[in-house]
């Protein structure tokens, strides 16, 4: 019994030991698939939780690298498609700021050379609403009333007395259905009169209106002593006791006065124009005189004075004399002539009967000088010898023949 009893608790030991070495052999297996099911698991949530720290880092390259299969990797596979959906979506965002700064720039640049453009701009310039508020101004119309740009912004039209006649036609323009309007305006800058040509288009459907004004006193200025000169040409034209004439290359008169149409015996420079067609047929008496004026201008000569016999209307012929000038064309050829005519015909009798005065002065004058060579000739001594010898032959013939 001792020794069965011995080999039966030898026994049960063994398989003691046995159950506890199966145990542990047991619990490390289970704890080494336990570390490889956890790492399994851990792994791919930790990549993913780097990979997601690193997008909210900035890092849009970031990927997850996941090799499994389970609903961990079809997150990892989401996350990794989502980053390509995100970088895509930066991308196109990246390019429309671009895309926008670019267009902010351009907007930027060409607002930059607008406002050159219209600070450029000789001329005032200003913006208005269709309540009559100033929008904005040039800088020349700012410098021009001494006052700052903004200082316009906001204030209504006519807010300066002095434009009254502007703020009217402005006024009138914004109520009227038109797209365009232009009118010269004066208005009264430090006690002087200036003039402005303004004009006004609208824009932006009819609701804002823009104001251009060009200042044109000097041409005002120019034109109203162009009109007093023209006035006073034309007085003088009329007017004067001498013939004026312009007439063609071609041999008419363009113009005449009355002083011109009256020397010639017509009732009216119109008249006169009108009956000429051919100065050289109808004018001159001598084909010299045409000849004479030609060549003289044709010789470079844009001056020139001339006497000759002309015809009157009635055929008459009566003497002229005339001052001409050639009035050139830019490239030297003869647009037309212009001169000065007087008639001097009774001169010309006068001039004639004493040349006849001189010319039998000129005979009175010899023959007296004959009578005083004659007178001095018989005073001579040797002309009183031979008036004794001739006086001695006269008697001595006449005894003879007694």
């Amino acid at each position: 019994m001792g020794k069965s009893q011995a080999w039966i608790s030898a026994m049960i030991t063994q398989k003691r030991l046995a159950a506890f070495v199966i145990t542990l052999i047991t619990l490390a297996v289970a704890t080494g698939w336990a570390y490889v099911s956890a790492n399994a698991i851990v792994k791919p949530i930790q990549a993913l939780a780097n990979s997601t720290r690193r997008v909210r880092e900035g890092n849009l390259d970031a990927q997850v690298r996941v090799e499994s299969f389970d609903e961990v990797g079809d997150l990892a596979e989401s996350f990794n498609a989502m980053l390509v959906q995100l970088r895509r979506s930066f991308q196109e965002l990246e390019q429309k700021n671009r895309s926008l700064e670019q267009i902010r720039d351009e907007l930027i640049e060409a607002n930059e050379q607008f406002e050159a453009v219209l600070n450029a701009v000789p001329g005032t310039i200003s913006w208005i609403n269709a309540e009559g508020i100033y929008k904005g101004v040039n800088r020349k119309l700012a410098e021009t009333l001494n006052l700052p740009p903004e200082a316009f912004i906001g204030r209504p039209l006519g807010f300066l007395r002095e434009d009254g006649e502007l703020a009217e036609f402005m006024h009138e323009f914004v109520n009227s259905p038109d797209l365009f309007a232009s009118r010269v305006i004066s208005v009264r800058r430090n006690g002087t009169i200036i003039f402005y040509l303004v004009a006004l288009q609208k824009y932006m459907k009819g609701t804002h209106t823009v104001s251009v004004g060009i200042d044109i006193t000097d041409r005002i200025r120019a034109e109203e002593a162009l009109r007093i000169a023209e006035e006073n040409y034309r007085s003088i034209f009329e007017n004067a006791l001498e013939g004026i004439f312009q007439a063609s290359a071609d041999s008419r008169f363009i113009r005449v006065n009355a002083a011109m149409a009256s020397i010639f015996g017509f009732d009216s420079p119109e008249q006169m124009v009108a009956s000429i067609s051919s100065i050289r047929d109808q004018v001159y008496v001598e084909e010299s005189t045409r000849d004479e004026i030609t060549n003289h201008f044709d010789s470079g000569n844009t001056t020139g004075h001339f006497e000759f016999k002309a015809y009157r209307r009635d055929r008459q012929i009566i003497w002229v004399e005339v001052d001409m000038r050639a009035v050139l064309n830019a490239d030297g050829s003869i647009a037309y002539y212009e001169g000065l005519v007087q008639d001097i015909t009774e001169r010309k009798y006068r001039e004639q009967a004493m040349q006849q005065q001189i010319e039998e002065l000129k005979v009175e004058i010899d023959h007296e000088k004959r009578r005083q060579q004659v007178a001095e000739i018989t005073e001579t001594e040797y002309f009183q010898q031979l008036r004794q010898q001739a006086s001695y032959l006269r008697k001595r013939s006449h005894r003879m023949t007694t």
